[in-house]
């Protein structure tokens, strides 16, 4: 059924997390310390956030005893989880906004894809890929700049894939499903930063 299937999509994924968190990291060093702009952050599962969120705060050990996480990134880094409620969501979203120059904000795809405005992002950095065409431009719409004429260039979107994994596949299957919706209702697909990161990204030819 519909629940064993996202179990089991959950565990292929989890399999190559490891490494593509530690690229996701790396992305974001870039982005927000050295070059100093606000990153949207996306992944899929709650795990993945969470072990992201391990891996952005480890917790150390001294003489026996856990002492404070020190960050990894010298950028501040704010949670929009989506075990968290709206309304604690919202708050870290306004603080990662207010924030001044480079910050990261780090989201579940699916919890913060309706309603939100993270058009400050200059760019989004995604760990994972839906499943479902409209769930992911859902949520790169969300840095589209619709109501308050702030953005200056169009945003970037980036996705963190690994060639020979369920990335392969779930490439293929998303590229398939987007094509098809661009044949029924003529969508211009050139425009959607999934379409092009995944046509560039090698893992797949192009459908």
């Amino acid at each position: 059924d519909g629940r064993e299937r996202l179990d089991s999509l959950k565990t292929l994924t989890g399999f190559v997390l490891g490494p593509k968190l530690l690229a996701v990291v790396e992305r974001l060093r870039f982005h927000a310390d050295e070059r100093g702009v606000k990153v949207c952050c996306g992944l899929m599962f709650h795990e993945s956030l969470e072990r992201l969120w391990a891996l952005l705060f480890p917790v150390g050990v001294a003489g026996g005893q856990i002492v404070a996480p020190k960050p990894t990134l010298a950028s501040p880094v704010f949670l929009a989880a989506g075990w968290a409620s709206p309304a604690q969501r919202q708050t870290q979203i306004d603080a990662w906004k207010a924030a001044p120059g480079g910050a990261v904000l780090c989201c579940n795809m699916l919890a913060n894809s309706v309603g939100l405005d993270l058009a400050d992002a200059e760019v989004q950095v995604n760990g994972e890929l839906a499943w479902v065409p409209s769930d992911a431009l859902q949520w790169e719409a969300r840095l589209h700049d619709v109501h308050q004429g702030k953005r200056r260039a169009p945003p970037l979107f980036e996705y963190v894939l690994a060639k020979g994994t369920i990335d392969e596949d779930m490439a293929l299957a998303m590229l398939t499903k987007m094509g098809a919706i661009s044949r029924i209702v003529g969508t211009e697909r050139e425009q959607q930063g999934l379409d092009v990161a995944l046509r560039g990204s090698g893992l797949v030819s192009t459908v």
